[in-house]
Protein backbone atom coordinates (compact mmCIF):
# COMPACT_ATOMS: atom_id res chain seq x y z
CA UNK A 1 0.00 0.00 0.00
CA UNK A 2 3.04 2.42 0.86
CA UNK A 3 4.43 1.59 -2.10
CA UNK A 4 1.29 2.44 -4.22
CA UNK A 5 1.05 5.91 -2.23
CA UNK A 6 4.46 6.50 -3.08
CA UNK A 7 3.75 5.76 -6.94
CA UNK A 8 1.17 7.92 -7.41
CA UNK A 9 2.82 10.82 -5.54
CA UNK A 10 5.56 10.52 -7.69
CA UNK A 11 3.76 10.09 -10.58
CA UNK A 12 1.50 13.31 -9.74
CA UNK A 13 4.69 15.41 -8.77
CA UNK A 14 6.17 13.76 -12.34
CA UNK A 15 3.05 15.42 -14.07
CA UNK A 16 2.74 18.64 -12.43
CA UNK A 17 6.56 19.39 -13.25
CA UNK A 18 5.93 18.15 -16.76
CA UNK A 19 3.36 20.39 -17.26
CA UNK A 20 5.36 23.51 -16.13
CA UNK A 21 6.21 25.86 -18.96
CA UNK A 22 8.60 28.77 -18.91
CA UNK A 23 7.52 31.33 -20.67
CA UNK A 24 9.84 33.75 -21.95
CA UNK A 25 8.27 36.77 -23.41
CA UNK A 26 10.08 38.40 -26.68
CA UNK A 27 10.98 42.03 -26.00
CA UNK A 28 9.03 43.83 -28.85
CA UNK A 29 9.93 47.68 -27.89
CA UNK A 30 13.54 46.47 -27.51
CA UNK A 31 13.18 44.75 -30.91
CA UNK A 32 12.00 47.93 -32.09
CA UNK A 33 14.76 50.02 -30.37
CA UNK A 34 17.12 48.04 -31.83
CA UNK A 35 15.88 47.67 -35.38
CA UNK A 36 15.70 51.47 -35.27
CA UNK A 37 19.45 51.70 -34.89
CA UNK A 38 20.25 48.95 -37.82
CA UNK A 39 17.88 50.74 -39.76
CA UNK A 40 19.54 53.91 -39.13
CA UNK A 41 23.42 52.74 -39.50
CA UNK A 42 22.10 51.10 -42.68
CA UNK A 43 20.43 53.67 -44.24
CA UNK A 44 23.08 56.20 -42.72
CA UNK A 45 19.76 58.04 -41.30
CA UNK A 46 20.85 61.41 -39.81
CA UNK A 47 17.51 62.56 -39.63
CA UNK A 48 16.33 60.98 -36.29
CA UNK A 49 15.33 62.74 -33.34
CA UNK A 50 18.30 62.44 -31.30
CA UNK A 51 16.40 61.90 -28.04
CA UNK A 52 16.49 57.84 -28.89
CA UNK A 53 18.68 56.38 -26.09
CA UNK A 54 20.08 53.43 -27.90
CA UNK A 55 22.13 52.82 -24.71
CA UNK A 56 19.18 51.43 -23.08
CA UNK A 57 18.07 48.44 -25.55
CA UNK A 58 17.50 45.35 -23.91
CA UNK A 59 18.17 43.19 -26.85
CA UNK A 60 21.95 42.02 -27.82
CA UNK A 61 22.51 43.35 -31.49
CA UNK A 62 25.83 43.18 -31.57
CA UNK A 63 28.21 40.20 -32.71
CA UNK A 64 30.60 40.08 -35.41
CA UNK A 65 28.44 38.57 -37.79
CA UNK A 66 26.08 40.90 -37.20
CA UNK A 67 28.64 43.54 -37.78
CA UNK A 68 29.67 42.10 -41.10
CA UNK A 69 26.24 41.69 -42.10
CA UNK A 70 25.37 45.30 -41.45
CA UNK A 71 28.54 46.60 -43.24
CA UNK A 72 27.44 44.87 -46.58
CA UNK A 73 24.06 46.29 -45.95
CA UNK A 74 25.18 49.52 -45.67
CA UNK A 75 27.73 49.58 -48.97
CA UNK A 76 24.32 48.01 -51.25
CA UNK A 77 22.43 50.20 -49.74
CA UNK A 78 24.25 53.07 -51.42
CA UNK A 79 23.87 51.43 -54.86
CA UNK A 80 20.10 50.77 -53.89
CA UNK A 81 18.76 54.08 -52.80
CA UNK A 82 18.42 55.52 -56.81
CA UNK A 83 15.84 52.16 -57.14
CA UNK A 84 13.85 52.89 -54.30
CA UNK A 85 13.76 56.87 -55.15
CA UNK A 86 12.18 56.25 -58.31
CA UNK A 87 10.02 53.42 -57.59
CA UNK A 88 11.57 50.81 -58.64
CA UNK A 89 12.18 48.69 -55.51
CA UNK A 90 9.99 48.39 -52.88
CA UNK A 91 9.66 47.16 -49.39
CA UNK A 92 7.66 44.09 -49.05
CA UNK A 93 5.38 43.78 -45.85
CA UNK A 94 7.89 40.58 -44.34
CA UNK A 95 10.69 42.46 -44.00
CA UNK A 96 12.27 41.91 -47.15
CA UNK A 97 12.89 44.06 -50.75
CA UNK A 98 11.80 43.15 -54.07
CA UNK A 99 11.90 44.82 -57.65
CA UNK A 100 8.92 45.32 -58.18
CA UNK A 101 8.94 47.87 -61.27
CA UNK A 102 11.66 46.18 -63.60
CA UNK A 103 10.87 48.83 -66.61
CA UNK A 104 12.08 51.34 -64.40
CA UNK A 105 15.93 49.63 -64.77
CA UNK A 106 17.92 49.82 -67.69
CA UNK A 107 17.76 46.75 -69.53
CA UNK A 108 21.54 46.42 -68.91
CA UNK A 109 21.36 47.00 -65.44
CA UNK A 110 18.07 44.66 -64.34
CA UNK A 111 20.07 41.87 -63.57
CA UNK A 112 22.48 43.53 -61.17
CA UNK A 113 20.11 45.02 -59.27
CA UNK A 114 18.45 41.98 -59.02
CA UNK A 115 21.21 40.73 -57.56
CA UNK A 116 21.64 42.96 -55.33
CA UNK A 117 17.70 42.70 -54.01
CA UNK A 118 18.63 38.83 -53.68
CA UNK A 119 21.78 40.05 -52.01
CA UNK A 120 19.39 42.28 -49.44
CA UNK A 121 17.06 39.84 -49.05
CA UNK A 122 19.15 36.86 -48.09
CA UNK A 123 21.62 39.01 -45.57
CA UNK A 124 18.37 40.53 -44.16
CA UNK A 125 16.96 36.95 -43.43
CA UNK A 126 20.32 36.02 -41.97
CA UNK A 127 20.40 39.24 -39.94
CA UNK A 128 16.88 38.48 -38.21
CA UNK A 129 18.11 34.68 -37.55
CA UNK A 130 21.64 35.73 -36.24
CA UNK A 131 20.12 38.88 -33.40
CA UNK A 132 17.33 35.95 -32.17
CA UNK A 133 20.81 33.60 -31.40
CA UNK A 134 22.98 35.72 -30.22
CA UNK A 135 19.85 36.48 -27.61
CA UNK A 136 19.68 33.32 -27.11
CA UNK A 137 16.47 32.80 -28.46
CA UNK A 138 16.35 31.20 -32.32
CA UNK A 139 12.75 30.83 -31.58
CA UNK A 140 12.17 34.54 -31.86
CA UNK A 141 13.28 34.80 -35.70
CA UNK A 142 9.69 35.68 -36.61
CA UNK A 143 9.02 38.21 -34.26
CA UNK A 144 12.05 39.69 -35.02
CA UNK A 145 11.10 39.88 -39.05
CA UNK A 146 7.73 41.19 -38.02
CA UNK A 147 9.19 43.90 -36.05
CA UNK A 148 11.72 44.82 -38.83
CA UNK A 149 9.00 44.40 -41.41
CA UNK A 150 7.20 47.43 -39.81
CA UNK A 151 9.96 49.35 -39.09
CA UNK A 152 11.89 49.37 -42.34
CA UNK A 153 8.34 50.72 -43.66
CA UNK A 154 7.87 53.40 -41.38
CA UNK A 155 11.80 54.86 -41.79
CA UNK A 156 11.20 54.93 -45.43
CA UNK A 157 11.99 57.58 -46.90
CA UNK A 158 9.39 59.83 -48.67
CA UNK A 159 7.74 58.54 -52.54
CA UNK A 160 9.29 54.74 -51.17
CA UNK A 161 7.27 52.29 -52.33
CA UNK A 162 6.05 49.66 -49.64
CA UNK A 163 3.36 47.00 -49.25
CA UNK A 164 0.36 47.46 -46.97
CA UNK A 165 -0.63 44.28 -44.75
CA UNK A 166 -2.86 43.38 -48.03
CA UNK A 167 0.60 43.51 -50.08
CA UNK A 168 -1.30 45.92 -51.88
CA UNK A 169 2.09 48.39 -53.26
CA UNK A 170 1.10 51.89 -51.65
CA UNK A 171 3.46 55.08 -51.79
CA UNK A 172 4.75 56.71 -48.70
Amino acid sequence: MIFYIRYISLLSLGLLISCVTINVYFPAAAAEQAADQIINKVWNDKTTNSSNNYNDINLEISSPTSTALQRKMTARHKKLKKYYNNGAIGITNNAFIMLRSPMKVALKKRNHVNQLVKAENKDRLQLYAEIALINGHPEWVENIRTIFASRWIQRASQGWRYQDNQGTWQRK
